[in-house]
């Protein structure tokens, strides 16, 4: 396996060390991928999941901490009370291992996403960008810029998922002056999948920001897979585990494709 720079497509990868993973979910939704990850890697999810390739991936090359932070739900939610909270967490949080893993899997974030970027880039807003983003953004955005802003200052971050994240980051970044501080991009890694990749306003909407973020991409060969309910990301899986960190991790570690399909073949046929 092999990760690469999503803005030149050169060979790219995280650190070899073993690093904490953080599952940020939301209350009110299921929480049986997230008990699966990070308390009883018996409690196989419903059906086929995702989480299986997380688990895979954490077997083979074990991290340092597996933990899930579950968020509350709050509509309409304070988005200043939500970014302080992520700051509040992030002064806190006590790593175990060299860096951090950060990921999530609330559902339907992809367009939020996309609508906090829009509104993000206006040039004269109405309101401040806390309210503007109270009714815009994902209340996890708020908190991850957060978070990344205390956080990134003790230690390196990588953050998993594509435009979500990078909602993320330009939420961080637009509030510096607002809260007179910035994350520490250095100890800021954004990681991402093929086809968020491929899409080239990915890349663009990082350039925007203050700094060029470290970012990268790892492939999967979701074909190799010879459970032919696990074939296809899109069809046979089910479930919101966000995969990509968990696949850089893999990649920074030497794990081969083959190996790792290995393991999620074991897993569904120990778990299913």
């Amino acid at each position: 396996m092999q990760s690469y720079n999503i803005f030149n497509n050169h060979p790219d990868t995280l650190l070899e060390a073993k690093a904490d993973f953080l599952l940020l979910t939301c209350s009110g939704e299921p929480k049986r991928e997230a008990e699966f990850l990070c308390q009883d890697p018996s409690l196989a999810p419903t059906s086929p999941s995702l989480a299986l390739i997380i688990r895979a991936v954490a077997n083979l090359t074990p991290m340092s901490a597996l933990t899930f932070l579950e968020l509350e739900t709050e509509i309409p939610f304070d988005a200043k009370r939500n970014f302080i909270k992520g700051m509040e967490y992030g002064s806190t949080y006590e790593l175990r291992g060299n860096y951090l893993l950060l990921t999530h899997n609330i559902q339907n974030s992809l367009k939020k996403a996309r609508a906090t970027i829009d509104l993000l880039t206006q040039e004269n807003l109405q309101q401040s960008r806390f309210e503007a983003l109270g009714k815009t953004a994902e209340p996890f955005f708020l908190f991850c810029a957060g978070f990344i802003l205390e956080a990134s200052r003790r230690f390196h971050i990588v953050l998993g998922g594509g435009f979500e994240m990078a909602a993320v980051l330009c939420i961080a970044d637009a509030l510096r002056e607002e809260v007179l501080q910035r994350p520490k991009h250095k100890n800021i890694t954004l990681a991402t999948n093929s086809n968020d990749a491929a899409d080239k306003s990915l890349a663009k909407i990082l350039t925007t920001l203050s700094y060029t973020p470290h970012a990268l991409y790892t492939p999967f060969d979701w074909s190799a897979l010879e459970i032919p309910a696990l074939s296809s990301a899109n069809k046979g899986l089910t479930g919101m585990a966000n995969i990509d960190v968990a696949l850089a991790y893999a990649a920074s570690h030497q794990l081969t494709e083959t190996k790792l399909l290995n393991e999620i073949e074991v897993l569904y046929y120990t778990l299913y």
